[in-house]
């Protein structure tokens, strides 16, 4: 069964025995699936078009809006010492990590 979408920028974090605590940054339009591969072990389904009825997606993140979010959340977690080990592009689906231990 395929969970929903994100419906935030910055998620998590997501533990992961490979990535350890991750914070996901999710830079698509929130309630939209874009992918051109159906993997059979994506956690959000198959891709099959638009996962959201027409007219419902928001429009695509600019990238001062994920800069904006993904500082804010790193400062939170500064903040409440909490401890990350990567933070994860993951667009409703695929996995980049950006920073190695």
């Amino acid at each position: 069964m395929a969970i929903p979408l994100q419906q935030h920028i910055v998620y998590g974090p997501v533990r992961s025995r490979r990535l350890g605590r991750s914070l996901g940054v999710n830079v698509l339009p929130m309630g939209l699936k874009v992918c051109n591969m159906n993997c059979a072990y994506c956690q959000y389904g198959w891709t099959g078009g638009s996962r959201t009825p027409a007219g419902r997606a928001k429009p695509w993140p600019t990238p001062a809006s994920v800069n904006s979010a993904v500082t804010a959340r790193l400062r939170r977690a500064a903040r409440d010492g909490e401890l990350l080990d990567r933070l994860t592009v993951a667009g409703h689906g695929s996995v980049l990590s950006l920073v190695e231990k």
